[in-house]
């Protein structure tokens, strides 16, 4: 049974039936809510790791219809792992924010990479249609991110003297990308 033809139904109950169904519906829609979570990821190709060497995409089992769910739902996950990140009580660390920020996203990655690949090489009516669509919601992805000014201060408290080679220049980019997008400009 699908959301619409249950509203259709709950519309038809009169009034004391669908008092008495609040409670329940309050219960079952989280595990409604996850079992579709699980289903995406479970489903959607663009959410899980390629089985191909160097985990290339099997670009003969992606289909159009499969970019806007894996895009929802990985823009949700993102969003869940920078507010983890950003609302982290610890003092701020390389590990807890700069190696945390490096590898959110990862679903996210993974769509938007395979996507614009697509795009570039091979698009159609339909592609270029998504793309047109969510390129407002990428850029505005990303400037939250890159404008939040609260994960920017975690960034910026990180004592970067004490990081050496590769973390050091990993530390410096990031702080250099959030000033490039504007985080370090006053109101």
């Amino acid at each position: 049974m699908n959301i619409l033809h249950l509203h259709c139904k709950i519309k038809s109950m009169n009034f004391i039936t669908k008092i008495k169904l609040i409670p329940i519906t309050l219960l079952v829609m989280p595990l409604i809510m996850q079992a579709q979570t699980k289903s995406i990821v479970q489903t959607n190709i663009l959410l899980r790791k390629s089985p191909l060497q160097y985990q290339a995409p099997p670009f003969n089992k992606i289909k159009d219809k499969d970019f806007k769910p894996a895009f929802e739902y990985a823009i949700k996950e993102h969003n869940a792992e920078i507010d983890k990140i950003t609302n982290n009580p610890a003092k701020p660390t390389f590990e807890n924010t700069i190696v945390a920020l490096e590898i959110s996203g990862q679903d996210l990655n993974r769509a938007t990479s395979v996507f614009y690949k697509l795009t570039a090489a091979n698009t159609n009516p339909t592609l270029q249609a998504i793309e047109e669509e969510y390129a407002p919601t990428f850029s505005a992805h990303f400037d939250n991110i890159f404008l939040n000014d609260k994960l920017y201060q975690r960034i910026k408290a990180i004592d970067i003297s004490i990081l050496k080679g590769e973390d050091k220049k990993l530390a410096e980019l990031y702080i250099k990308n959030f000033n490039m997008a504007g985080a370090n400009l006053n109101e």
